[in-house]
């Protein structure tokens, strides 16, 4: 029987990212898992590969702050339809972390890893107060939910080290691939 995983990325679907593409889309059916993205709908055709399902819908002309509100319960009434899962990989999006905790909570899925591939949200810089709010809502989302994750899957062992002096309670969940 195939394992079920479900995919929130921090791009619309389908996307042309090579992670994307060649791991989630391509690999992962190979070795078992039946993959479902869901997320905002791209221009890009669907690709029609066996064991790959997208679940898409329009991206709504929001500010920031609601399309994250946005996100959550959308995807999460898609993905309680939809599943159950076995495992939730995330990417990027602080949002996706709530949302994992909620489905987990209700049992949609069972397991829950968030990819971090940029540490955007540690850099400091004196842009817009809008850009400064989301930063600060970002770090503390990330650190109210990261001890719900089953991993936290880093890009580099330099983020790892990094990560280690920023949150080292976190230090037994960092995954580097």
């Amino acid at each position: 029987m195939m394992k079920k995983i479900v995919v929130l990325v921090d791009k619309e679907l389908p996307t042309d990212h090579s992670f994307i593409q060649g791991v989630l889309e391509k690999s992962m059916p190979k070795i078992g898992y039946e993959v479902t993205f869901v997320g905002y709908k791209s221009n890009l055709k669907e690709l029609n590969l066996e064991g790959v399902k997208y679940t898409t819908i329009a991206k709504p002309s929001l500010n920031f702050f609601l399309l994250k509100i946005h996100k959550i319960l959308n995807f999460k009434k898609i993905i309680e339809n939809e599943g159950p899962f076995d495992i939730l990989f995330s990417r990027n999006d602080p949002a996706f972390l709530i949302l994992g905790w909620w489905l987990m909570k209700k049992k949609s899925i069972r397991n829950h890893f968030h990819q971090i591939s940029h540490l955007h949200a540690f850099v400091t810089s004196e842009k817009s107060i809008s850009y400064r709010i989301k930063r600060y809502g970002d770090l503390m989302i990330r650190k109210l939910f990261m001890n719900h994750v089953n991993g936290i899957l880093l890009i580099s062992e330099q983020m790892r080290r990094f990560l280690l002096d920023v949150w080292p309670s976190y230090a037994s969940k960092y995954i580097i691939y």
